[in-house]
């Protein structure tokens, strides 16, 4: 499809936010195609919506539509997402969701309305109202606009006492994960150096755990080796020294050698070949 074809597809739908507005917005709605296939958003029945307020719901896009046809579900969804992402069951992480509650998005959305049958769905699509739609046929001040955006950010407020109580539950759990876990390391018998016996099931305690007197064992040996370990040809005089040493004791030993060498010529057993 080219691009003046695609634009011509498209198709502005005026509305108001409520009876108590003047100003008109549209919305831009066509067919959903795309290449990949989503079976809950089919292309025969679905339509899609851009330029959608974020304060938009989809109760209100439902009420928007409904004399088109019998409307079966509808998705809002961030104005970069092309459908894809649309599941059946959205898992979240329940509780902490809920505490720290994300804000909502000041960017308009795009809206995927599903309708029963292929009819309806191009009827939407080819809407022309005398009148402009109504968005909120309820207004509330509170629910469109920068009241919403305020009373939005209000709640993404954690509320510290139920984080709290959140917190000490996770650590208590914790706490009860740890002691069975040492518990468990207790009942290893361990050897004189300190070594102990591993099992499979023991793959999940990370760390070797050591009991006190293990641990004071492992140090005094380490504080023996430090003792005994020095540091040689650091400095100049230790080179010297020890060089020294060497030959002195080279010599001792050439006496030695000449010694025992004339004591084995006197006992006449020296045989040089």
């Amino acid at each position: 499809m080219t691009a003046k074809k695609s634009l011509e597809a498209i198709h502005k739908i005026p509305f108001h936010v409520s009876d108590h507005h003047e100003v008109s917005r549209y919305l831009y709605v066509q067919q959903y195609r795309s290449k990949v296939k989503n079976p809950l958003i089919p292309s025969a029945k679905t339509m899609i919506v851009r330029n959608i307020p974020s304060y938009c719901t989809k109760q209100a896009l439902n009420e928007m539509f409904q004399s088109c046809g019998e409307i079966i579900n509808v998705y809002l969804m961030p104005n970069d997402n092309d459908g894809v992402i649309i599941k059946e069951t959205q898992t979240e992480n329940n509780y902490i969701n809920e505490l720290f509650n994300e804000k909502s998005a000041m960017k308009y959305q795009t809206g995927y309305i599903v309708f029963r049958t292929d009819v309806a769905m191009h009827k939407a699509v080819k809407l022309q109202p005398v009148k402009s739609l109504i968005m909120f046929k309820e207004y509330n001040k509170s629910s469109v606009g920068l009241n919403k955006w305020i009373n939005d950010y209000r709640k993404s407020m954690v509320n510290s006492t139920e984080l709290q109580e959140y917190v000490d539950k996770w650590m208590t759990e914790y706490d009860e994960i740890k002691h069975k876990e040492e518990e468990i390391v207790k009942n290893r018998e361990v050897d004189d150096e300190g070594w102990m016996t591993v099992s499979s099931k023991d793959r999940k305690i990370t760390g070797a755990h050591r009991d006190k007197p293990i641990k004071q064992r492992a140090m005094k040996r380490l504080k023996k080796q430090a003792e005994k370990r020095e540091l040689f040809h650091f400095y100049r005089f230790q080179f010297r020294d020890q060089k020294k040493a060497k030959i002195t004791e080279l010599k001792a030993k050439f006496e030695r050698d000449k010694q025992k060498i004339s004591e084995m010529k006197e006992k006449r057993k020296f045989k040089p070949y």
